[in-house]
């Protein structure tokens, strides 16, 4: 099942990040690292609570101020983390994103500066290949661009709100008044772009406040 990954923050600091499945299924996401207190070294003192808390509600539709949501489905965890941040005993607050951010190859040509063909030869000589979505469109992580290309060609594709939202764990009408809000956008475009040179130095310091830090 798809899996997201589910930030539990105490103030504007990460207590634990979990690898979370569409029924709430969930396990400390610690990658490149031999433990997880190596990673979330906050997490031991914070585990039983959120053990008990998890045990309560899996398995049962969960209710924020706004919607229920209902156990398999996609807004699942996401329903988990309003009622978390909700909470009226736990002092911790939580989001959702996806693991990685997918661009399209037109977004990869742009940055690039190069033309389709080329972009293609490219990302075949990198060993990069799209792969179709949901939708039918050829896309790629963003992490494997970084990683086939540099830091610097991956920081000059530019993303749009859906890529905003999946990165900040945000719904998409909340993208430009939080790009306004922090001066982050493209001037005169008519849809909202982020290089994401910018937007990695986006950190979510509350449940609805954001702060632009240095590289």
């Amino acid at each position: 099942m798809e899996q997201v990954l589910f930030h539990v923050m105490d103030d504007d600091e990460r207590v634990v990040v979990y690898s979370m499945d569409h029924d709430g299924g969930h396990r400390a996401y610690y990658p490149g690292r031999n433990d997880v207190n190596e990673m979330w070294p906050r997490y031991g003192r914070y585990k039983p609570y959120l053990d008990s808390w998890f045990e309560e509600k899996l398995g049962s539709v969960v209710s924020s101020p706004y919607a229920e949501y209902h156990p398999g489905t996609s807004d699942y965890p996401r329903g988990l983390a309003a009622a978390l941040t909700h909470d009226p005993v736990l002092s911790v607050w939580a989001y959702v994103t996806d693991p990685d951010i997918l661009v399209s190859v037109e977004q990869v040509k742009r940055a690039l500066g190069a033309c389709r063909k080329k972009t293609e030869e490219y990302l075949d000589r990198a060993g990069v290949s799209p792969k179709r979505d949901g939708g039918g469109y050829r896309t790629l992580a963003i992490g494997d661009l970084k990683r086939a290309f540099g830091q610097d060609t991956a920081g000059r594709i530019v993303l749009y709100s859906g890529q905003i939202a999946s990165f900040l764990g945000v719904s998409r009408r909340r993208v430009p008044g939080i790009v306004d809000r922090l001066g982050i956008g493209i001037p005169d475009r008519p849809n909202v772009g982020v290089p994401w040179s910018t937007l990695r130095r986006v950190r979510r310091t509350g449940p609805r406040s954001y702060e632009l830090r240095d590289a």
